[in-house]
């Protein structure tokens, strides 16, 4: 439970806008929020390894789009553009209905929506469980 405790918030109320923004365009911004993030582990882990396996780890996956490739892979979706989960920087700031999310998706089965809260949900797993790994063996 203090791991998932220390994640969510090192996560979401230590990582500001600009690193949530900007982590996936420059990887030194990945790895500062990672570094921010891996902070509050020392209150639970005193192995540097595994230290540095949540940190390193965790810059791989915030400042890559592994989650949204294993997702085209799950799906069986290998055509980049056609899957491509996140919009354009002109359109951030738009509502749903001023863009057509189903069909820049690719996938018109189900809304846009749905697909960026997977792709969360999914970084979210994929953290938890190396975070307990390492935590547990490192």
């Amino acid at each position: 439970m203090e791991q998932l405790l220390v994640h969510l918030f090192s996560d979401y109320w230590l990582q500001n806008d600009w690193m949530a923004l900007n982590k996936k365009k420059h990887f030194w911004i990945a790895l500062t929020h990672s570094i921010i993030y891996t902070i509050p582990f020392l209150l639970l882990i005193h192995s540097i390894m595994a230290l540095m396996a949540i940190c390193l780890t965790h810059a791989i996956i915030d400042g890559t789009r592994i989650v949204e490739i294993f997702n085209r892979i799950k799906n069986w979706k290998f055509d980049e553009e056609e899957c491509c989960v996140f919009m354009p920087d002109n359109y951030i700031g738009r509502s749903f209905k001023q863009f057509n999310f189903k069909l820049r998706d690719g996938y018109n089965h189900r809304p846009f929506a749905i697909r960026v809260w997977l792709i969360i949900i999914q970084d979210n797993i994929l953290h938890l469980i190396i975070n307990y790994l390492a935590i547990k063996y490192l």
